[in-house]
């Protein structure tokens, strides 16, 4: 995962995802990943991402940056 995914909180601060460099992190109704996995147009699948945001802050979005000059998507967060 790059660090085009960030997620917004309500005061504005961004987050990136958390990388798990040793060790056999899992967290709960995350799957399994599959990095073998391979998805053709149209496709999709259930992945889990971990992000730390400071204690008080709610996630209010996540976003995506699409290079330099693209257009960065936004979907809301539902509580």
């Amino acid at each position: 995962m790059d660090n085009s995914l960030v997620i917004r909180t309500d005061r504005g601060d961004r987050a990136k995802a958390v990388f798990v460099l040793m060790g056999d992190a899992t967290w709960p109704n995350c799957p399994t990943p599959d990095s073998e996995k391979k998805l053709n147009s149209g496709e999709s699948a259930k992945i889990c991402t971990a992000f730390l945001i400071t204690r008080g802050e709610k996630a209010e979005a996540v976003e995506l940056t699409q290079g330099c000059s693209g257009e960065t998507l936004e979907w809301p967060v539902k509580s």
